[in-house]
């Protein structure tokens, strides 16, 4: 295999994309999936690649797939906190609408309490009213 493994300290700040075909033939990817990777993890791709230039093309390949499998690894997290953060945000507005709902049952259960306490005091104090009122006319 022609590899270049010369790391690319060129002027030109995506020299390292030439050897990103060489690094795809390893990896058994196109270049293309490999150009759809962050510029940080191309570069990180290219360096491992230039770095190991004296080991052989499996231990290439295991060091090359650690940084692939740890990118994929991480698309997978952000995957999913962007799913958890709709879920969250979900069982927020369901916690907020129970505590309204807490919110006006105990203020439905404070009108009815006071309800009945008023009546409880009408009719207690129409009982005093009324045995005030035998009392003074049985002369009691």
């Amino acid at each position: 295999m022609n590899r270049h493994r010369q790391h690319s300290n060129n002027s030109d700040p995506e020299s390292y994309k030439s050897l990103l075909p060489e690094i795809a033939k390893i990896l058994n990817q196109s270049v293309s999936s490999l150009e759809r990777y962050p510029t940080d993890i191309q570069k990180a791709l290219c360096d491992i690649y230039t770095d190991n230039y004296h080991s052989d093309d499996i231990t290439i390949k295991q060091a090359l797939g650690r940084v692939v499998q740890l990118n994929t690894e991480t698309e997978k997290q952000i995957e999913q906190a962007k799913q958890k953060a709709p879920d969250q945000e979900q069982e927020s507005k369901k916690l907020s609408a129970q505590a309204l709902l807490s919110r006006e049952q105990i203020l439905k259960n404070a009108r009815i309490i006071a309800e009945k306490n008023q009546q409880r005091y009408h009719s207690q104090g129409q009982s005093v009213e009324n045995e005030q009122f035998e009392r003074k006319y049985s002369g009691g």
